[in-house]
């Protein structure tokens, strides 16, 4: 009887990052290639996307969905939220963890970044 981690490993597979879908953010401003969604009902559970970050922007909003935001490539974002909050995401990889529903604009620190999303 296979193993539980035998089993899950069967039913992964690795997507190559030229086969991320990439779409504008709900807003327009930004760009990002969607890795994941678990999908029900027409819309998404949770989803696992790449942000790639070219100038600075408000961030798209999604009421009622949890965010975890990690910087992957680039020298740093700067996000400031509405209710006067401040976050700078740094290398190597910093992490931040924030409400969908607040008003959050992102600012380049030094050129463009890459960052991963999941949203649940």
């Amino acid at each position: 009887m296979p193993s539980n981690r035998a089993d899950h490993a069967s039913r992964s597979r690795v997507i190559p990052a030229n086969e991320y879908r990439r779409e504008r953010w709900r807003n327009q401003l930004g760009w990002t290639r969607e890795i994941h969604r678990s999908a029900q009902d027409g819309d998404w559970l949770w989803r696992l996307s790449i942000a790639e970050i070219e100038r600075d922007a408000e961030f798209s909003l999604f009421h009622g969905v949890e965010r975890e935001l990690v910087l992957l490539a680039g020298n740093g974002l700067r996000l400031r939220f509405d209710d006067g909050r401040v976050h700078e995401l740094l290398p190597p990889h910093d992490k931040l963890r924030f409400a969908g529903e607040s008003g959050v604009r992102g600012e380049l620190i030094d050129g463009l970044t890459h960052d991963f999303n999941l949203m649940w």
